[in-house]
């Protein structure tokens, strides 16, 4: 059964993961060791096509604007970033100032960090 369907609105996570090891079934899937990163591994979303299973798509709102959704695979690679330690009145260095870098600077403001620093 497919609950996307041609003309939705989504958007993708990039890492496809096997589903079967103890990582996928213990919620952290994110390293399994099948994992398949599209863009690296694969053909990414820039290609003119791309095949992604459905457990990757995440169906938009129509109040979300399109470029918000574009954003979301990137968002969650900071937000998974920043959390990875203490960050609350830390002072915190950002190397790297492309989306996920800007979107990391941003997820270290709203959890707190005093001061953010961010070089290119």
């Amino acid at each position: 059964m497919t609950t996307v369907k041609e003309g939705d609105r989504v958007s993708a996570e990039m890492h496809v993961v096997c589903g079967k090891c103890v990582q996928c079934r213990t919620g952290q899937a994110h390293i399994c060791q099948q994992v398949q990163i599209l863009g690296v591994d694969a053909d990414g979303a820039f290609a003119s096509y791309v095949l992604i299973p459905e457990g990757n798509i995440w169906k938009l709102p129509a109040s979300m604007p399109l470029e918000y959704g574009s954003l979301l695979d990137p968002l969650g690679n900071a937000v998974h970033s920043v959390l990875a330690g203490p960050i609350s009145a830390q002072t915190v260095v950002v190397t790297g100032c492309g989306a996920i870098g800007l979107l990391s600077i941003a997820v270290a403001k709203a959890c707190g960090a005093t001061k953010i620093f961010g070089s290119r």
